[in-house]
């Protein structure tokens, strides 16, 4: 049911509840140049007053020149991107990831224009980084490795310069806010693993020594869906290119930052198809001696590990269920490394 709207001509911006659509000619706007065009004229607009009186805002000095569209996203968000820039536009509103951008400049695409309806977020427009796809490269180096080359050296670098990447963001991400961990935070963390464990058909015990020693160490805002495939090696500097945060996870919670090296560490379980072989635990040692925590312990980075891997055979088993043998056999392997699976 259509809550608020306003309508420029044969373009129509609607929102029902806490979601966002926007129309060109009755069809979805991101599915034609034209609906593109009139999309990007709303930012020489600048304000639109809606039939209840809210307001959609348009913020940003944007190009409309499309000549050339690549479509990037159909399922959580619609992505087109030109030659020179990337439009995102959010189906619900008050998506973080806008705010998020803007603060990190460093290491994120720079941000050249953004929509609100009431407030909330619901597009943005930032500038696209022509690179090499990080994970493309590790999967190569992972060719090398199969085939028997030299692949160790190549492997440390990209890998150091991820790590360091991160740290920066962390840096930054700081900035919003810095708590300590809460006994309350370890039982939800706990509760949601085993919740996670118990759907994916897996049973843990001595559970409750999972996360209990990172009571009052910190917690910050994160990533949250750290993997290689959101990076761009950008003129020699990792660019990170997506801070929607994890589709089944909630986006305001604070979380020790070694989850999300953690969850780099689970992209390469990926890569690997689970085979927990040689290429594989020397990437998960390097990730982790490579950002150079001092405050998480190995065990930590592990426990976030197993979390994250039972995530995965969720986010499996509803999505692509062709996949779900992959991150299974991380999670056991994990769970019986850290002496916690039944």
């Amino acid at each position: 049911m259509i809550e608020d709207c306003t309508k420029i001509g044969d373009l129509e911006l609607i929102i029902k509840g806490e979601e966002f659509e926007m129309k060109y000619k009755g069809r979805d706007a991101f599915e034609s140049e034209e609906g593109l065009k009139a999309m990007l004229s709303l930012y020489k607009i600048g304000e639109i007053e809606t039939k209840n009186g809210k307001k959609f805002e348009f913020y940003g000095d944007v190009d409309d020149n499309f000549d050339k569209m690549e479509r990037l996203g159909y399922s959580t968000n619609n992505v087109i991107a030109t030659e020179s820039v990337v439009v995102k536009s959010y189906r619900n509103l008050g998506n973080r990831e806008p705010e998020l951008l803007q603060l990190l400049g460093e290491v994120a695409p720079r941000v050249l224009g953004y929509g609100l309806y009431n407030g909330k977020y619901i597009q943005i427009i930032t500038k696209r980084f022509n690179g090499e796809d990080v994970g493309k490269i590790i999967w190569e180096n992972r060719q090398k490795y199969l085939r028997g080359e030299e692949w160790k050296d190549d492997f440390d670098e990209i890998l150091f310069q991820i790590a360091q990447t991160v740290r920066k963001m962390h840096e930054i991400l700081r900035k919003l806010g810095e708590e300590r961990v809460k006994k309350e935070d370890v039982e939800r963390w706990l509760a949601n693993t085993m919740s996670l464990a118990e759907s994916a058909g897996l049973k843990l015990k001595n559970h409750n020594q999972l996360f209990s020693s990172q009571v009052d160490k910190e917690k910050i805002e994160i990533h949250g869906d750290l993997h290689f495939g959101q990076m761009i090696l950008h003129h020699g500097k990792i660019i990170i290119t997506d801070f929607e945060g994890e589709p089944l996870y909630r986006k305001s919670e604070k979380l020790p930052p070694i989850r999300d090296i953690a969850t780099l560490a689970r992209a390469l379980g990926y890569i690997s198809r689970g085979e927990w072989d040689e290429w594989e635990k020397h990437g998960i040692e390097k990730i982790y001696e490579f950002y150079g925590s001092q405050i998480f312990t190995k065990r930590e980075y592990y426990e976030w590990m197993l979390e994250r891997a039972l995530y995965e055979v969720n986010y499996e088993m509803k999505y692509r269920k062709e996949n779900v043998d992959i991150p299974l056999k991380g999670a056991k392997r994990i769970g019986n490394l850290l002496e916690v699976l039944d």
